[in-house]
Order: structure tokens, then sequence, then C-alpha cells
């Protein structure tokens, strides 16, 4: 099992839930949704996974514990 935070191209940027990806991997603005966390299985992780830069997983991290912790 792995905890996984869902993406959305429908975020708010004045929203603390929301965290806006740089536009390096998608042709679209990407949110990540904070509030949402889920728990998948190993199959299904391996087909959705995706790659993100140093930066934006730092920055994603700090939004993260601040919002959780």
């Amino acid at each position: 099992m792995f905890l996984c935070i869902p993406l959305t191209t429908k975020g708010k940027d004045s929203s603390c839930f929301y965290i806006k990806l740089s536009d390096n991997y998608f042709q679209k603005k990407s949110y990540i949704i904070t509030s949402q966390p889920k728990a998948i299985d190993k199959k299904r992780f391996i087909e959705k996974m995706g790659i993100l830069s140093e930066t934006d997983f730092e920055s994603i991290k700090k939004e993260l514990i601040a919002f959780w912790f």
C-alpha cells in the first residue's frame, strides 16, 4: 500500500488545499489536492506513477507537513 496525493487541473490558486505544480510536466495547470490523500495498492501505483522535479517535490513536502502536522 502507498499513500498518494491526487492531481487536478481545476485547482484554486488562493486555497490552502491546492498546491500548484510548475508547468514543466503537463501542458495544463496542475494542482495537488492536499486534503485528499489516498491509499492505493502496488499495481495501481505503478500504472499511474509520474516523476516530479526536486524543487516541486520539496515544495509539496513542505506544504503537506504544514497542512497535516
